[in-house]
């Protein structure tokens, strides 16, 4: 069968498969854990006076956690298919999101220049100010990289051979280097969602069922990141970055 949308949706379906049975513990759980922030924006309560910075973020703060559950969702379909390099672009919008939340939740009073583009904060600064070191080693390295279509994207379309010759991956295909990849570097982000929600509204109204849903999903993602911690040794400075952005 030759290179097309036929042949495309068959390896898909077969990525998917792979996905699900390899990785049997993310399909069993992170689906319900997104559904779970569809379910926030529902029980944000009193945003205050949007004429006020902090009405303003609250009113920013509120859209974002609107948005954010379908991002999350795509990310993990195209996971899940093996689309690994435009699941961490997905990735790369959602922790800019995230980061202007924590920084405007900190810095109200900057947040109306900023929209107005009168004086603009940069991704470098919003990050710096919480774990210096990540914007550049992780942030311009890799998710940057990975969104300026030059060499990164390279590894996810060619691969090595049994011989050790390259060749041009065709259609999708699991990679589990890849799709561990993905998947570690979104765990992480939908806790600091999650974790945040309550955080950044204190007025919130959540009913018993979504707190038990929270507690839940907060549950599992915080075993998911210790498992990975003490099965990759390496992970641990990239923690330490992340850990200031989403506890």
């Amino acid at each position: 069968m030759r290179l097309g949308i036929e042949f495309i949706e068959k390896t898909e379906y077969e990525t998917i498969h792979i996905s699900r049975s390899y990785l049997k513990g993310i399909h069993e759980n992170v689906p319900n854990i997104i559904d779970t922030t569809f379910k926030l924006a529902y029980f944000t309560g009193d945003l205050g006076n949007v004429e006020t910075p902090e009405g303003t973020f609250l009113s920013i703060c509120k859209i974002t956690y609107m948005q954010a559950p379908y991002t999350f969702w795509a990310l993990y379909n195209l996971y899940e298919k093996g689309y690994y390099l435009e699941a961490i672009n997905l990735y790369r919008h959602l922790i800019e999101a995230f980061i202007q939340l924590r920084y405007f939740y900190k810095y109200p009073s900057k947040l109306e220049e900023h929209i107005k583009q009168t004086k603009r904060i940069n991704f470098s600064a919003m990050f710096n100010e919480f774990s210096a070191g990540y914007y550049k080693r992780y942030y311009s390295n890799q998710l940057s990289e990975a969104a300026h279509g030059f060499i990164f994207k390279h590894m996810h379309r060619v691969d090595l051979d049994p011989s050790g010759k390259r060749r041009t991956v065709m259609g999708s295909q699991f990679d589990v280097d890849r799709a561990t990849y993905v998947i570690n570097n979104t765990i992480p982000l939908l806790f600091g969602f999650i974790n945040w929600f309550p955080k950044f509204f204190n007025n919130n109204n959540l009913d018993d069922e979504t707190k038990c849903r929270i507690t839940e999903s907060i549950s599992w993602l915080e075993i998911a990141m210790a498992s990975h911690k003490r099965a990759n040794t390496g992970s641990m400075k990239w923690y330490e970055h992340m850990d200031k952005f989403i506890q």
